[in-house]
């Protein structure tokens, strides 16, 4: 082995390996940027290996071996991020297509119920519900009143004043302006930004302010169901109210806003 090391024909073979390794471990430095340090390892064992007599042809081969399993496992740990950030782009793709899907079928379900305008800004929901909240009052208030009237004889535990106010509150728009709930909502589009947060809370309180109110009515409903002083024709209809508010909070996603009722 000394008389092959010594060989220069020998020399320059090992001289133009020891280059590609070091070309090798230049290039592993550059292209997973990191830093020198292996390089400069393997300057340290070439130097201990010339020191030691060591069998150079095997200890090159050790060390071309290890630089590419140091390329190979590198490149590997690459291919998994990348797999695994088109994993992830591919299942955020999943839930915008999911949320879109969500949207639209919410905007398909009410798309039926009357909208006030209030603001270009403003949501389709708030809007179209508190446009249904109006028809309500214009439709079916006037009988509603009456039915009350004969299901509580007494002023006692009468709903009839109670709901009456908020009808006020939440429904009337009889001088062509907006129900007073939603007048706080509108004004803070004259100064706030649409996603802001004061919007954004003051949106889910007029929905949760509406909710309330037709989840009180419907209770009402029910009462008077099962009440002997309605006729039954007059039983049918307030069936037929009960049906159409339940539709409504069906519609406009309100179920788990029974809850937070106090």
């Amino acid at each position: 082995i000394y008389i092959l090391f010594y060989n220069p024909y020998f020399l320059l073979i090992m001289r133009g390996y020891i280059d590609k390794i070091r070309k090798r471990y230049a290039d592993f430095s550059v292209e997973f940027t990191k830093g020198t340090h292996a390089l400069r390892a393997f300057e340290d064992r070439y130097i201990q290996a010339l020191r030691r007599r060591m069998d150079m042809a095997t200890f090159l081969h050790v060390e071309m071996t290890v630089v590419e399993d140091l390329i190979k496992t590198e490149k590997e740990k690459l291919i998994k991020a990348a797999n695994r950030e088109i994993k992830t782009k591919e299942k955020q793709e999943e839930k915008k297509d999911f949320a879109d899907r969500v949207i639209e079928e919410n905007r398909r379900r009410i798309a039926k119920y009357p909208p006030i305008h209030i603001h270009k800004h403003a949501s389709e929901d708030v809007e179209r519900l508190y446009g249904t909240l109006s028809a309500i009052s214009s439709q079916f208030w006037a009988d509603i009143e009456s039915f009350i009237r004969k299901s509580y004889p007494s002023a006692i535990n009468n709903p009839r004043r109670r709901l009456e106010e908020r009808i006020l509150a939440l429904c009337d728009t009889m001088h062509g302006g907006l129900p007073t709930r939603v007048s706080r909502y509108k004004s803070l589009f004259d100064w706030k930004a649409p996603d802001s947060p004061e919007i954004v809370k003051e949106e889910r309180k007029v929905l949760l302010d509406a909710a309330f109110f037709l989840y009180d009515l419907t209770d009402v409903f029910a009462e008077m169901l099962n009440s002997p002083n309605l006729e039954p024709w007059e039983h049918e209809s307030v069936e037929k109210m009960r049906r159409y508010v339940h539709t409504v909070i069906e519609d406009f996603r309100m179920r788990e806003f029974r809850s937070l009722r106090q």
